[in-house]
């Protein structure tokens, strides 16, 4: 958001209070970003060019998630991605071949859920044919944690290191997933 308050020439301290109401409901694909964009426009009276999610969404592979991901595919293993996120930044996310990492992909603007909801978990994990005790969620938020959780997930959270490091603990996690077939 510092990135778009940028673009468009905006202190950025009133965009990011203002998006704060807006961001489940762009997750869950009730306000599209065109709409988004209306709104900001009219309430900041700044012009909006393009899609300034598109535009400032630059995200980079985290390669041991990357490497865990590949070896418990390897394995037999059923990976499947859960993300909270909006129309611009998954065609992003796909264009770079981040979903083609998993089986699956569940995005929370297609599902119209998101997390820290349970209806989120329990319709992926009825989807999967599974239950809860099968699945394993690692997240980058307490919340969403502490949501999964509260259904019988085991869960992790995982937040990046510094670059080129690897985090141990998750192939402590998932080390007899990986030694067997």
């Amino acid at each position: 958001l510092g990135k778009i308050s940028g673009l468009l020439g905006i202190e950025k301290e009133a965009p990011i209070a203002d998006y704060r109401h807006y961001v489940f409901p762009l997750m869950e694909g009730l306000v599209s970003e065109a709409q988004y964009w209306q709104h900001i426009t009219h309430v900041f009276g700044v012009s909006v060019l393009g899609n300034p999610f598109a535009e400032a969404f630059k995200p980079v592979f985290n390669e041991p998630i990357v490497t865990l991901i590949g070896a418990l595919r390897a394995k037999g293993h059923r990976v499947v991605c859960a993300s909270n996120t909006i129309q611009s930044h998954w065609n992003v996310l796909e264009e770079m071949g981040a979903l083609a990492l998993f089986d699956k992909a569940y995005a929370s603007h297609e599902m119209g859920l998101s997390k820290p909801s349970s209806q989120f978990y329990t319709s992926i994990l009825a989807s999967e044919g599974v239950v809860a005790e099968q699945a394993f969620f690692i997240d980058d938020r307490m919340d969403n944690i502490e949501s999964s959780r509260s259904l019988g997930i085991a869960s992790f959270l995982y937040a990046d290191l510094p670059s080129g490091k690897k985090d141990e603990r998750l192939y402590k996690i998932f080390r007899a997933y990986l030694s067997h077939p």
